[in-house]
């Protein structure tokens, strides 16, 4: 962790939209505008993705330097340290993307970084991921990999429904069991950015 980072800078940005897409980068690249972007970034994907080099590519276009970006795609060879100033997470199955973080032992990693100061970028999946549970993803996502525990990072007290307008979030709730729904504080949703009246970003201080 870089000893200049200010921790008041500490956020939680979550998007739908990734750094994989114009769109994203536009929305992430206006939230990150003031930050400092010399400290180092882990970016969290899945190989089979085939994103890698684009997010890469994506995060040196929003100022970090080349070198103090590493890109974790599930090689259960590499290593990872815990001294990042931004954690990204980005799109994709929701239930794979939180069952390779676990089995790799990132949710560790993270929450050490966090705690020393790191903000955590995510989007689509990684924004769901970043909140208590991933249980309402079972409407929107296959859990192929047949998860279980549903646990994710716990970042802030809540859930997070990406692609979805807070008309949208209304209209989800009012079908949606209270029993389910009453096991958060708080549950946002997050548009693509695009439409009237949305952002495309949900930005929260660290709990």
């Amino acid at each position: 962790m870089k000893m200049g980072i200010n921790m008041e800078q500490q956020k939680i940005y979550l998007t739908s939209r990734g750094l994989n897409t114009k769109l994203g980068r536009k929305i992430i690249g206006k939230a990150l505008s003031d930050c400092d972007k010399s400290g180092k970034m882990l970016m969290i994907t899945i190989g089979e993705y085939g994103i890698n080099d684009i997010l890469k590519d994506a995060a040196m276009e929003l100022g970090f330097l080349q070198e103090n970006i590493v890109i974790y795609d599930g090689d259960e060879y590499k290593k990872i340290d815990t001294d990042f100033d931004y954690i990204y997470v980005g799109e994709g199955n929701t239930f794979q993307i939180l069952d390779m973080m676990k089995s790799h032992g990132l949710i560790e990693k993270i929450h050490v970084a966090v705690d020393a100061g790191a903000s955590y970028i995510g989007s689509s999946a990684g924004a769901m991921i970043a909140g208590a549970d991933i249980l309402l993803a079972q409407d929107f996502d296959r859990n192929f990999v047949r998860m279980t525990d549903f646990q994710a990072l716990g970042l802030f007290r809540g859930t997070i429904i990406p692609h979805y307008t807070k008309e949208d979030l209304s209209c989800y709730l009012s079908r949606t069991s209270e029993e389910l729904t009453g096991r958060y504080e708080e549950i946002y949703s997050v548009g693509n950015g695009d439409e009237e009246n949305e952002t495309g970003i949900v930005i929260l201080d660290m709990k």
